[in-house]
């Protein structure tokens, strides 16, 4: 079995409270498609 990482997500420095996706855009496409209702993810500085 491979390795699945995590998506990264990065504050958006326009607007407080906001994340960006930077990696993982795949992985949350499949998720919304099969309905998870939350992810974790790691931040990054």
């Amino acid at each position: 079995m491979g390795l699945v990482e995590l998506p990264v997500i990065a504050r958006d420095k326009d607007t407080p409270g906001k994340y960006l996706l930077v990696d993982g855009h795949m992985r949350i496409e499949i998720l919304r498609e099969i309905g998870a209702p939350e992810v974790d993810c790691l931040v990054q500085r």
